[in-house]
């Protein structure tokens, strides 16, 4: 099944960025007793929105075949790098925002437990939400308590019914561009935000992979690439607003966007980057131009 709307604005307006032929799933690893059967494939192709600048993956695929497998193998501690970055990411989200010990975190797409852990070391008290119960049982032999859920709207009830307050920091990393209904996410982060609470998100940045010709975060797990500007459009869409964005040097290049409530009483963050400077330097690049992907999809064949 091919999606023909846009997941954030529903707009039928959907030009390719690249077609890729026909793959398996990623991060997923096949033991030898089944080397002889089949690999399921899909076509791996994306499109962006002419309306609101989404780029969304073209196949629709199930989210249980994604993360439900036993053989699921992608934690984010896998390594010296990854750790040290997590480590740090607490240490100055953490710092940002302010955290004070007893303070509710929420991880979404909380994966091995790892940066939950560091969090909970801070002082904060901590609950994971992953799709994978192979990854949840890792979180728990962590300390992490994680809810085995595909965080939206239909879990929504379920995880609020586990949280002893409404969380000041609710982070999802390299998980949100996993999400078949980005709006119905926010959405969800919105209704389970504190007032004074801060919405953190990381992932691969959409305009260094055209910038620097990089195809490689093309996968079928990655519903969606994001930009600042769709970003912001997004979140605006769900009543939250873009605080600060910085870049990550991490997945060869990714943002970390900040969103509030618009009435939010959160303090402001020290040194907010100017979202107007992102935006433009998108524009720039041409990232919502359909002559952009011609030139990006010629380099990739190359």
């Amino acid at each position: 099944m091919f999606r023909n709307q846009c997941l954030c604005c529903a707009s039928t307006d959907l030009r390719e960025v690249i077609h890729l032929g026909m793959h398996p799933l990623a991060d997923s690893f096949i033991p030898v007793e089944r080397a002889a059967e089949p690999d399921r494939v899909y076509l791996l192709a994306c499109d962006f929105c002419a309306q609101c600048g989404q780029i969304q993956n073209r196949t629709v695929t199930a989210p249980e075949e994604r993360y439900g497998a036993v053989d699921y193998s992608y934690t984010s501690s896998h390594s010296r790098t990854a750790r040290d970055h997590w480590t740090e990411y607490a240490r100055r989200v953490g710092a940002q925002m302010g955290l004070q010990t007893g303070d509710g975190v929420l991880e979404i797409g909380s994966n091995d437990g790892f940066l939950s852990a560091c969090f909970a070391e801070a002082g904060g008290r901590v609950l994971g939400v992953d799709a994978s119960p192979v990854m949840a049982k890792l979180a728990a032999e962590r300390g992490v308590e994680t809810m085995v859920e595909l965080f939206g709207k239909a879990s929504l009830d379920r995880i609020r019914a586990r949280l002893p307050q409404l969380p000041k920091l609710i982070v999802a990393n390299n998980v949100y561009n996993h999400a078949d209904d980005p709006l119905g996410f926010a959405q969800a982060v919105k209704s389970l935000l504190a007032p004074d609470g801060t919405f953190v998100f990381e992932l691969p940045y959409w305009a260094v992979s055209v910038r620097e010709c990089k195809f490689d975060m093309i996968y079928h797990e990655h519903v969606n690439w994001f930009t600042v500007t769709y970003a912001r459009n997004l979140l605006e869409r769900a009543g939250l607003k873009v605080v600060h964005v910085e870049e990550a040097d991490y997945h060869g290049g990714s943002i970390r966007v900040f969103a509030q409530h618009n009435s939010s009483t959160a303090p402001g963050i020290n040194g907010a980057a100017d979202l107007n400077s992102f935006i433009e330097r998108e524009k720039s690049l041409g990232l919502f131009d359909p002559e952009t992907y011609l030139a990006y999809a010629q380099r990739v064949k190359e």
